[in-house]
């Protein structure tokens, strides 16, 4: 309790002197201090953080600025107007002010202030090498938002009247733990005269940020009406070029004020090895403009003042550097929080690619069409064409669009060389390639009705290339039949399944002649009578024959049977029981098969060695009879379900997880 009395009564008496002077900065090295005493966190956190600069900066004390070899260390920033400040139809407006303050703040952390050569007139003094570059991007956030702000990736982080500005104990700023990936600029009307404050020195990455006066944010460059910024009616002339936003990141990262807060030449400074002890802040100091050499500057402490600093109170005007060592100090504050040269919050340099990138067949057109496949969001595209070798002639070597569409004037084949740089706000990349480009020749192709992959000779097509329903090869027997083509399985049908000019070669007709069968000469491999079969036949090497009778079977004197034959003789009753395979073809004997063959016929195209569902259904399709047999009981189990039925037609429906055959079973009277 007694701690935050304290700071309420240190903040109401500093607010108090802005009413009757403009005071830049509240984050005094006595503030620091006083947060060091009364925040155990904050001092805890702050002896860590020296302790581990201290460490980065051993190494390297004989060098000037930190190593930006593998480019700058990015910090995503977000920037937040408290209510009442802008108005909803000038929030575009403001965003564009935004970017133009951050665009500027990253040339002055860089070294790169429009005014940062006149340092070289002080050279002699503060030392070659003395500008300062700390190697770091500040980068608006645009992905990863935080969620319920309505910012969606690509918006840039910046938000109206949607975060909270209380300012808890203990604290400078407002802290909003939800934007903690961020350093956070919270822009409001502050009280008393004040410009800018940092929370602390560093500051804590947790949410807070720094605080910038309404009045002094934004270039000037800039303006949106009915808004007060930086060059507004009312504002402050002297502080009229952003640079109060430099100020206080300064103080975020690391930096103290350059004479320390302290008035005499002994006792506390910045800390900073190449700033030159300072007895004053040089506040609105507006006479730089007489200084132009070492001789002719203002010494306060026997040495000259580095008023130019960003860490004075100097006005816009005269204030344009940090210095080397200051900025290793900031890029080591950044590097101990984790920031690296990629942010997943912020805009990267695209990586430039594109399409096509092989050999183009140019075909019905003349025109080759790219496409960008660029990542990281480019939102610029250069591209240039450029015919290596052979003879064409295109309709232009360039283009700006994110796909553009180039085609060829005259000649038939050629090397181009294409190149594509892709850009964004955060930098570009290119990417080349050469491809041989070409007409396509035309060929035949031929209809494929039924899509079993061969073609309709009867029916083609010359093109470059492959229509839809069409193929490369006229083997169709029959195209409106997709169970018709060259290679496939022959079943037993009524049709040429395989396209070799037979029908149903697999499958054996049967027959049954009469009472009594008498064979001398084979001339079909299947016999039936249907009391007894007489014969003395040659079964020749390589023949399939089947004998049945029902009653008797005699082979005679000269029947023989030569290796290598397949031949069964058996009893059996011969009544004419037919599986028929197209209903409308019941009188076509040869359009049937037996039982035994129709179990040869599901056997062959059902490879497989699971069972087999058989299911008998009258005409009207009530199920007569179902059961489950393996691949050995097909026959037996149908003969044994036709002896129970009566004369009539049935349909016989067999399954399996990968088949299902029906067919239609005739059972004479």
């Amino acid at each position: 309790m007694i701690r935050l009395v304290f700071l309420t009564i240190f903040i109401s008496f500093f607010f108090g002197l802005k009413a009757q002077e403009q005071h830049r900065c509240s984050m005094t090295i006595q503030a620091h201090e006083q947060m060091m005493e009364e925040n155990e966190a904050y001092r805890i956190r702050v002896i860590e953080w020296r302790k581990e600069v201290d460490k980065i900066l051993k190494g390297k004390r004989a060098l000037k600025n930190p190593s930006c070899s593998n480019g700058p260390i990015k910090i995503p920033v977000a920037i937040h107007f408290d209510s009442g400040l802008v108005p909803a139809a000038q929030e575009s407006c403001v965003i564009n002010v935004v970017v133009d303050q951050i665009a500027e703040m990253n040339n002055e952390i860089a070294g790169l202030d429009v005014d940062a050569p006149l340092i070289n007139n002080f050279l002699s003094c503060f030392g070659s090498g003395i500008l300062g570059d700390a190697c770091i991007e500040f980068c608006i956030g645009q992905f990863n938002h935080p969620s319920g702000f309505g910012l969606v990736d690509g918006d840039y982080a910046v938000t109206f009247g949607q975060v909270s500005f209380s300012i808890p104990p203990g604290n400078y700023t407002p802290v909003n733990p939800v934007w903690s990936d961020y350093i956070n600029i919270y822009v409001d009307n502050l009280p008393g005269g004040l410009l800018g404050v940092s929370n602390g020195i560093p500051g804590g990455f947790n949410g807070d940020g720094v605080m910038i006066d309404n009045c002094v944010f934004g270039t000037g460059a800039l303006s949106c009406s009915g808004v007060q910024l930086t060059g507004s009616a009312g504002c402050y002339p002297t502080y009229d070029e952003g640079e109060t936003l430099a100020h206080e990141l300064g103080h975020y990262l690391g930096l103290f004020h350059i004479w320390g807060d302290n008035f005499h030449c002994s006792g506390q400074q910045d800390l900073i090895a190449d700033t030159p002890d300072m007895a004053t802040h040089y506040s609105g100091y507006l006479s730089c403009g007489s200084h132009t050499s070492c001789s002719n500057l203002p010494v306060t402490c026997s040495s000259e003042d580095m008023y130019m600093n960003f860490m004075s109170y100097a006005g816009d005007a005269c204030m344009y550097m940090f210095s080397s060592d200051q900025s290793d100090v900031m890029n080591a504050t950044a590097v101990i929080e984790g920031f690296t040269t990629v942010s997943s919050k912020c805009l990267v340099p695209p990586v430039a690619d594109f399409l096509p990138d092989m050999a183009v067949e140019l075909c019905n057109s003349d025109c080759i069409y790219f496409t960008d496949l660029s990542s990281n969001t480019p939102d610029s595209w250069d591209w240039v064409f450029l015919v290596l070798s052979g003879n064409l002639v295109l309709d232009l070597d360039s283009s700006t669009l994110q796909n553009p569409t180039v085609c060829v004037v005259s000649g038939d084949q050629g090397n181009l060389r294409i190149s594509l740089t892709a850009s964004n706000a955060s930098g570009s990349d290119t990417d080349m390639k050469v491809i041989y480009v070409s007409y396509a020749s035309d060929e035949t192709f031929y209809a494929d009705n039924d899509f079993d992959g061969f073609g309709d000779p009867n029916i083609t097509v010359i093109d470059c290339e492959q229509p839809v329903g069409f193929v490369d090869n006229n083997l169709d027997c029959d195209d409106n039949d997709s169970n018709a083509f060259p290679g496939n399985i022959e079943i037993c049908d009524g049709i040429d399944n395989n396209c070799n000019t037979l029908i149903d070669e697999a499958c054996i007709i049967e027959d049954c002649d009469g009472e009594f069968l008498i064979i001398n000469n084979l001339v079909q491999n299947t016999y039936r009578a249907e009391i007894n079969l007489h014969s003395n036949a040659l079964i020749d090497n390589g023949q399939s024959v089947l004998f049945t009778a029902g009653d008797d079977l005699d082979l005679n004197d000269g029947f023989e049977v030569m290796a290598g034959t397949q031949f069964e003789a058996k009893i059996e009753n011969c009544t004419p029981i037919n599986i028929v395979t197209k209903e409308t073809d019941e009188d076509n004997r040869n359009n049937s098969v037996s039982i035994e063959k129709f179990e040869s016929s599901v056997l062959s195209v059902a490879d497989t060695s699971e069972d087999f569902m058989i299911l008998i259904k009258d005409r009207n399709e009530e199920l007569m009879s179902e059961g489950s047999v393996n691949r050995a009981g097909i026959r037996q189990y149908l003969q044994a379900q036709i002896k129970l039925m009566h004369a009539g037609e049935y349909l016989i429906v067999v399954k399996t997880t990968e088949l299902v055959l029906t067919k239609s079973l005739i059972i004479n009277p």
